[in-house]
Protein backbone atom coordinates (compact mmCIF):
# COMPACT_ATOMS: atom_id res chain seq x y z
CA UNK A 1 0.00 0.00 0.00
CA UNK A 2 1.17 3.47 -0.72
CA UNK A 3 -0.01 7.26 0.15
CA UNK A 4 0.40 9.61 -1.86
CA UNK A 5 -0.08 13.05 -0.49
CA UNK A 6 -1.16 16.35 -3.23
CA UNK A 7 -1.57 19.47 -0.91
CA UNK A 8 -3.70 21.77 -1.72
CA UNK A 9 -3.13 25.57 -0.72
CA UNK A 10 -5.09 28.26 -2.87
CA UNK A 11 -4.10 31.34 -0.39
CA UNK A 12 -6.54 33.68 -2.37
CA UNK A 13 -9.52 32.11 -1.39
CA UNK A 14 -8.58 31.21 2.02
CA UNK A 15 -9.07 27.21 0.53
CA UNK A 16 -6.41 24.61 2.31
CA UNK A 17 -6.20 20.91 2.92
CA UNK A 18 -4.50 17.56 1.93
CA UNK A 19 -6.14 15.47 -0.72
CA UNK A 20 -4.78 11.54 0.35
CA UNK A 21 -4.43 8.75 -2.33
CA UNK A 22 -4.67 5.27 -1.02
CA UNK A 23 -3.58 2.54 -3.65
CA UNK A 24 -3.94 -1.00 -3.53
CA UNK A 25 -6.54 -3.11 -2.34
CA UNK A 26 -8.32 -0.64 0.12
CA UNK A 27 -11.84 0.42 1.54
CA UNK A 28 -11.06 3.81 0.80
CA UNK A 29 -8.62 5.06 -1.60
CA UNK A 30 -9.12 8.35 -1.26
CA UNK A 31 -9.42 11.19 1.54
CA UNK A 32 -9.48 14.44 1.86
CA UNK A 33 -9.64 17.84 4.24
CA UNK A 34 -9.95 21.03 3.14
CA UNK A 35 -9.80 24.46 5.91
CA UNK A 36 -9.73 28.20 6.06
CA UNK A 37 -7.46 27.55 9.12
CA UNK A 38 -10.34 29.38 11.16
CA UNK A 39 -13.85 28.69 10.50
CA UNK A 40 -14.63 26.18 7.80
CA UNK A 41 -13.56 22.52 7.96
CA UNK A 42 -14.70 19.70 5.51
CA UNK A 43 -13.31 16.30 5.25
CA UNK A 44 -14.52 13.49 2.74
CA UNK A 45 -13.52 9.95 2.07
CA UNK A 46 -15.06 7.54 -0.99
CA UNK A 47 -15.49 4.24 0.59
CA UNK A 48 -16.54 1.69 -1.77
CA UNK A 49 -19.36 -1.16 -0.49
CA UNK A 50 -17.81 -3.94 -1.73
CA UNK A 51 -14.60 -5.85 -1.38
CA UNK A 52 -11.69 -3.79 -2.53
CA UNK A 53 -10.11 -4.76 -5.37
CA UNK A 54 -7.89 -1.97 -7.14
CA UNK A 55 -8.26 -3.36 -10.40
CA UNK A 56 -11.55 -3.83 -11.17
CA UNK A 57 -12.26 -0.41 -9.57
CA UNK A 58 -9.67 1.83 -11.16
CA UNK A 59 -12.16 3.01 -13.70
CA UNK A 60 -14.88 4.31 -11.11
CA UNK A 61 -11.90 5.98 -8.78
CA UNK A 62 -9.80 7.42 -11.33
CA UNK A 63 -13.00 8.92 -12.46
CA UNK A 64 -13.55 9.94 -8.90
CA UNK A 65 -10.27 11.55 -8.62
CA UNK A 66 -10.70 13.96 -11.41
CA UNK A 67 -13.83 14.99 -10.16
CA UNK A 68 -12.32 15.30 -6.34
CA UNK A 69 -9.49 17.58 -8.14
CA UNK A 70 -12.04 19.73 -9.70
CA UNK A 71 -13.80 20.48 -5.97
CA UNK A 72 -10.88 21.18 -4.48
CA UNK A 73 -9.32 23.41 -7.23
CA UNK A 74 -13.30 25.37 -7.38
CA UNK A 75 -14.11 25.66 -3.82
CA UNK A 76 -15.14 28.80 -2.06
CA UNK A 77 -16.02 29.48 1.46
CA UNK A 78 -19.33 31.37 1.88
CA UNK A 79 -20.35 32.86 5.25
CA UNK A 80 -20.41 29.50 7.32
CA UNK A 81 -21.53 27.44 3.77
CA UNK A 82 -19.17 25.97 1.00
CA UNK A 83 -20.30 28.24 -2.31
CA UNK A 84 -19.25 26.93 -5.70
Amino acid sequence: MKISTERVLRDSVRVFGNVFDVEGDVASPLVFYMTDSTAHFLYGALYFSSEPNADSLAPVTTRLREDLRHFVGTLRWNEGAIKR
